[in-house]
């Protein structure tokens, strides 16, 4: 019997000395008067004085949700009645009952959820009525019903300097060039891409920078084309009045300083007086060692020469925009050498016979013989068409080619 006694206080003793090890454990990981992590809300969490703020504070998702919740009140509230601001009092208050639940996070991260969804069907309400007011024909676009379909939170619309194309400002809920996307995303994506029947348009995510422009790539507006990623501006409609010479491409800014920096330019004048800078730019350019005989003394010349896969892109050095074209040369034949003598790149000078506004690249074949391309402004005045291509034995030939065209 003194046995059995004398184990039970041992055993009694053992796990006090158990509990008071896992206290202390415990406290040296959390000494007290350690705070946990306090995250940005849309109020002072510094004078935070309830349990319901202190949890919103102390939570990553709560705090998340409320600033979006915030903003979406702020940005409504000059748009409401005022009795909106009443209905937000009496929600604040139903928030506030979740302190007596036993998941205060729970319970308060439903409250948030159901208040944002009911905001944001009051949002697309209060910008319908807008679109209707001030653009009816926004609201009769093809998209604009697969916006609603799928709940796709349409922010703003805006148009191109013409007039013809709106750009929808809106919010995916997944990246749709993500690989992630499920069933569901892809058919709505789809059927945005889709809904182009008769009408360009582009599309804006700005949170997820994604951008796309669908339009016409020819202008009998026969063949719908769909351009993404690499827009920078999608306001440029592709609307079929490119040069069916030229291609649709954009100048993205990684490019942008290498072909500012390539020495073959030319200045081209517009129609409404505006001054343009052709430039021409490989961007699979090398330099390479070269040999020749030089014209004027016979003599054989060495240099460094560049050569590849030209393109001529269209600079508004006013504006520091590139127009989202560009337009081979020598297409299907071998890559061009330039830096050399008799490969030249400029604008042909006004004249009684020649028409101004023509840029003429040149490569040289034999001191008799060059081959030339000449090239000018389409009748948008944002892309180039291509006049001619040959070859030519002497300046004079050339000028008798290119006279009156």
């Amino acid at each position: 019997m003194l046995k059995q006694r004398f184990f039970l206080s041992f055993l009694v003793l053992f796990n006090l000395m158990h509990a008071s090890n896992c206290l202390a454990e415990s406290l040296k990981a959390n000494p007290s008067g350690t705070k946990s992590q306090i995250y940005v809300t849309s109020f002072n969490c510094n004078k935070a004085r309830t349990k319901t703020e202190h949890a919103i504070c102390h939570s990553e998702k709560l705090a998340d949700a409320d600033r979006h919740l915030s903003k979406l009140y702020y940005h409504l509230e000059s748009k409401q009645p005022a009795d909106f601001v009443n209905k937000q009092k009496m929600w604040l208050k139903e928030r506030d009952y979740c302190a007596f639940s036993l998941n205060i996070e729970h319970c308060l991260l439903s409250k948030y959820q159901d208040r944002i969804l009911q905001l944001k069907i009051l949002q697309s309400s209060v910008l319908l009525k807008e679109l209707h007011d001030e653009d009816p024909k926004v609201v009769n676009h093809p998209v604009f019903p697969i916006l609603q379909k799928h709940s796709i939170l349409l922010k703003k619309v805006v148009y191109s300097s013409d007039g013809k194309c709106p750009t929808f400002h809106v919010k995916f809920k997944i990246y749709p060039l993500s690989t992630q996307l499920n069933e569901y995303s892809k058919k709505a994506y789809t059927e945005l891409l889709d809904a182009n029947s008769s009408l360009p348009y582009a599309l804006v995510d700005e949170d997820n920078d994604f951008k796309v422009n669908v339009g016409f790539s020819d202008k009998a507006k026969t063949q719908i084309i769909i351009r993404s990623a690499e827009v920078s501006s999608p306001t440029t409609c592709l609307d079929g009045t490119v040069s069916p010479d030229a291609e649709h491409y954009t100048v993205i800014a990684q490019m942008k300083k290498q072909i500012l920096n390539s020495p073959f330019k030319a200045r081209i004048h517009q129609k409404n007086g505006g001054e343009l800078i052709a430039y021409l730019y490989a961007i699979d350019e090398k330099t390479i060692p070269y040999e020749y005989y030089g014209c004027t003394n016979g003599i054989k010349l060495r240099t460094n020469a560049k050569t590849g896969n030209y393109y001529i892109y269209l600079y508004d050095e006013l504006t520091d925009y590139f127009y989202p074209t560009r337009i081979p040369v020598w297409k299907g034949d071998k890559p061009a050498i330039m830096g050399i003598e008799g490969a030249t790149f400029g604008n042909v000078v006004a004249s009684n016979d020649l028409k101004p506004g023509t840029l003429v690249l040149s490569q040289r074949d034999t001191c008799q013989k060059s081959y030339y391309e000449t090239f000018r402004l389409w009748d948008d005045q944002l892309s180039l068409q291509k006049i001619a291509s040959f070859q030519s034995d002497t300046d004079w030939d050339f000028y008798q080619r290119n006279k009156n065209v």
